[in-house]
Parts: C-alpha cells; structure tokens; sequence
C-alpha cells in the first residue's frame, strides 16, 4: 500500500503541472474567444464612427463649395444698392400714407339759425346745448 500511495504521489507530481497548463490554456481560449468577440464589436464601432467622421467632413466640404459657387455667382455690392432703394421707396411710401390719413384743422361750420322753441314752452325750460368734445389730433410718431 505504502507503494501504492508513493507511485500515487509520483504520478500526482508529475500529471498535476500538466492538468493545470491544460486548464489554463482552456481558460486562455476561453478569455481569447471572448476578447477577440469584445475587439470584433469595437472594431466594428470604429469602422460605424469612422464613416460618420468622413461623411460629415465630405458633406461639409460640399456645403463649403456650393456657398462659394453662389458667392462667386452674387454680385453683393448690386444687391446692397437695390436694398437700399427698396428701403427709401418704403419710407417715401409710409410717410405719404401717414401724411394722407392726419385730419385736417377743423372746418367752421355755417351758423344756423336759433331754433324756434315749441309752443307753449318758455325760453327757461329748454334744454342747455349738448357741448361737443373738443377735437384731437392725432399724434404722429416716425
């Protein structure tokens, strides 16, 4: 028995550094499999990001060519001009518009005759005259 648990111990020696390499090179595929499946996925992200980038700058620089081309194409000197005479013939326009539309000075009106009082009414029980409001002009602001 002695012999027995002696080869038993030599045996144990010797298979037990191979069991734990074949373990761990399990473990190493394992975690290899799964690294190269987590590196796969960020590497497909990059390539998604990447696109993103070169698209953005491809279309900008697109934009920034088609701005120039109408830049190239506008004279802004002659749009400036006809601004500037659409904004006079505005203010010609507003202020005819405002000027046609202020009331005139007050007109006198004709005197009319006194009116007759009814018969049988005293001069004592008429009515006093209703007075009229004072006329207002309109202020103008520009």
């Amino acid at each position: 028995m002695i012999v027995d648990a002696t080869k038993k111990v030599l045996y144990a020696t010797v298979g037990a550094p191979v069991v734990a390499a074949r373990k761990l090179s399990e473990r190493v595929t394992e975690m290899s499999d799964k690294l190269t499946e987590d590196l796969s996925k960020e590497y497909d992200l990059w390539v998604k990001e990447g696109e993103k980038v070169v698209t953005k700058v491809a279309d900008r620089k697109a934009v920034e060519e088609f701005v120039e081309d109408i830049g190239a194409k506008m004279d802004f000197d002659q749009i400036q001009e006809q601004v500037g005479k659409l904004r006079e013939q505005l203010d010609d326009m507003l202020s005819n518009w405002r000027s046609s539309f202020r009331p005139a000075t007050e007109k006198a009106e004709p005197a009319r005759p006194p009116a007759r009082p009814a018969a049988g009414t005293t001069t004592a029980a008429k009515k006093p005259a209703a007075k009229k409001p004072a006329a207002t002009k309109a202020s103008t602001t520009a």
